[in-house]
Parts: structure tokens; sequence; C-alpha cells
């Protein structure tokens, strides 16, 4: 007899993270009681012993080495192919399952089928609000976001791409869609709309992903109900990954919208990259360089800057 599938395949992309990854894995142990899960890790050619820690706590987990840094659609899309849960449940490393959420989350989309993906509700480590709802990107949300409107009337959610607003995290509903630390997608939405594209190495690819399957009819949700805590949900401090951020950003607008509104979305984030260097160089001027905040967004802001312009940004 075959064996039944599973409610959840949880697949989470690491790499040198080996303490979280432990911590990822024991939560998602031992806080999912009410649905059937398999645990895929793909991981990236971790070199600080995250493949043998797996192997060593984890033995039931399907350990995929890919032997070096394939970047995170490219990993997920390696592990989805080894899937065969009713639903994925894309899940950060720095990630930690709260009781039940995952359960939580195959309830919804249980009794929601036009849902071909759900988000949940996202802790910081101090247990503050995470915002994790977003906009796709406009020309008004943008230029709101350049200018820093979207800092002055955080609770006006056509101002900028994040929605700051708490009481829109206290409701379920439609969304445009969700950061993609804790993400559960139907298996049969993925064969509909396709894998993570993966010319975005990081950041962005579940953003085209539900972008893509809302032109398919597919409809994406938020749910308050699932909950997890998400460890680094900041790159705005660390220069890498915030340009990482900003190349996936200009990338996905190209892919998707028109040359004209493209080429404005491009200068107005270029704009506001500009502004935004200006601003955090002078407060790190005016505190002597002490405040690591103000250097840490400086230095952030400038590699944006600077891989907004580079070879490559947001092309096609």
């Amino acid at each position: 007899m075959a064996a039944k599938e599973p409610d959840v395949s949880v697949v989470i992309v690491s790499y040198n993270g080996k303490v979280m990854l432990r911590e990822c894995l024991r939560s998602v142990f031992d806080e999912t009681r009410g649905a059937s899960c398999e645990v895929i890790v793909s991981d990236n050619g971790s070199q600080d012993g995250s493949t043998e820690m797996v192997k060593e706590y984890f033995p039931s987990v399907v350990l995929i080495e890919n032997g070096d840094n394939l970047g995170f659609a490219k990993a997920n899309n390696v592990a989805f192919l080894r899937c065969w849960g009713r639903y994925v449940l894309l899940l950060n490393p720095d990630a930690l399952v709260l009781s039940g959420a995952i359960e939580r989350l195959v309830r919804f989309m249980d009794s929601t089928p036009v849902a071909a993906a759900a988000g949940a509700r996202l802790y910081n480590e101090d247990g503050s609000l995470q915002f994790s709802i977003r906009k796709f990107p406009t020309l008004l949300g943008q230029m709101a976001e350049s200018f820093f409107l979207h800092e002055l009337f955080p609770r006006m959610s056509r101002f900028g791409e994040i929605i700051k607003d708490p009481k829109a995290y206290e409701r379920q509903g439609e969304v445009e869609w969700v950061t993609g630390a804790a993400l559960m997608l139907r298996r049969e939405a993925l064969e509909d709309v396709g894998l993570l594209d993966e010319r975005f190495f990081m950041y962005s690819e579940e953003k085209d992903w539900c972008f893509r399957a809302r032109k398919k009819g597919w409809k994406i949700y938020f749910t308050p109900d699932a909950r997890f805590v998400h460890v680094h949900g900041d790159s705005g401090t660390n220069p890498l990954l915030y340009s990482y951020l900003v190349r996936s950003k200009l990338s996905l607008v190209k892919k998707h919208y028109s040359y004209a509104e493209g080429l404005l979305v491009v200068l107005l984030v270029r704009v506001g990259l500009g502004l935004r260097v200006c601003v955090w160089l002078a407060l790190s001027l005016l505190n002597g360089f002490r405040s690591e905040k103000a250097v840490g967004r400086f230095r952030a802001s400038w590699a944006g800057f600077i891989g907004s312009m580079g070879r490559g940004a947001g092309s096609r």
C-alpha cells in the first residue's frame, strides 16, 4: 500500500546558520502535532557544520546537499521537486514555529480552495510585530517611499510597499503578497504557476511568484491565527543584503511592468536611496560615527545605491 501523502512539506534553505537552523527544526517538530509533515533542508554549501548537525540530531529530515550557494530560489526549487505534501511551507532557517502554527495554516488552506498561498503573522525576537504584508510596487507607492511619506504616515496603506498599520495584522483576508519567511503554498498552485524564478538570487522571488499566481486567477491571503518568530527580519543595516534587496526589486519591476513605468520606478528608487545616503551620513557625522544604527544604515543605503546603478540591476 502506498504511503499517504503528508499534509505539509516544510522546506528550509540553509546557508551557514547552524545554530538558528537547529532551533528552527526543533520548533517544527516540537510545535507541530495536528498536521503530518515531511521536512526538507536544502543546504547551499554550508561550511559551519550545518549538514552534520542535521544528520546527527534530525535523522528523519530529508537533507539535500547542494554543494554550493545556489541562491534562495534555486535551492527551494531543488527541494520542491522532492516534495509530495498537499502543501509546501517555505520556512526561513531563522524562523521559529509557535504552537500550532503549521496546522493552523493547513486548516486555513483547506477551507480556502482559491488560496494559492497564505502568510502567517510574524514577530520579531523581542515580541514586537513584524510587518510582513506587502503591496506590489507602484509609482505612487515608490514616490511616497522615496520621499519618506511612508514613514511620516505609516498607517496610510497607499504610501510605500510595506503595510504598517497594526490593525491590518489582526484580520484575515486577501493581500497582494506576503514575505516568504513562513509562507504556505498549495501544491496545485505551485504546479500551475510554476517554480520560483531562479533569476532572483535572493529576495523578491516570493513577490514574483505571488504576482504570477494572481495573474493566473489565484488569491494570496494573510491569516493572523498562525504565528511565527522571525529573528533576522531587518536587512536595512547589512550592506550586502540591502544591495540584493534593491537589485531584486528593480529586476521585478522591469520584468512585470511596462518600460516607461519601470523606468520611472527605477529613477524613484535611485532618488530615494540618494536621499537616504545623505540623511544617514549626516546623522553619522553628527554623532561622530558613534551611532551603530546610523552608520549601518548609511553603509547599507550606499551599497543599495551602488547596486541600483550596476549592470543587470533591473534588467529584463
